[in-house]
Order: structure tokens, then sequence, then C-alpha cells
């Protein structure tokens, strides 16, 4: 899926895109948050965190960036 395109079915919360986000982002920002954490629990817990930030906050996302890349500040943030 295009980034445009994704975007477009984020903005319009269409689940199917949420899942494809999750299943194509989900095992880095795992590992860039143990990297950070060095604890596989807390790790897991910014990984929903984040997600739950994406779903909550996407509105403000400005699109200067990729949705991918967001979402990898995200989680950086929060570990």
């Amino acid at each position: 899926m295009n980034e445009e395109t994704l975007l477009k079915r984020l903005r319009v919360r269409d689940p199917e895109a949420f899942r494809y986000l999750f299943e194509t982002t989900s095992d880095k920002l795992y590992r860039v948050a143990v990297g950070l954490l060095r604890d596989e629990a807390e790790a897991e817990g910014v990984v929903q965190d984040t997600f739950l930030r994406l779903f909550e906050k996407l509105d403000q996302f400005e699109g200067r960036s990729k949705v991918s890349t967001w979402l990898y500040r995200v989680a950086y943030n929060l570990a």
C-alpha cells in the first residue's frame, strides 16, 4: 500500500489500514523499544502505547514524513 493511500485510509479509521501498519511496523518498533529499555515487557507496552497514540493523534499528523517514521519517533519518545 502506498503512503498516500495508507494515510487516507487511516484518517477514515479503516481497520485494514491499521492492521497493515501494525503488521509492517510493530516488529521494528518493538526492537527499538527493547534496545532503549532493555526490558521486553516494557517494550511491548511502548508498542501498544505507540499505536494508541496513533489512533488518538492521527488528526495532528502533518504528513511531513512517512507515518512509519512518525511512529518510530513516538515509540522512541515513549521509551
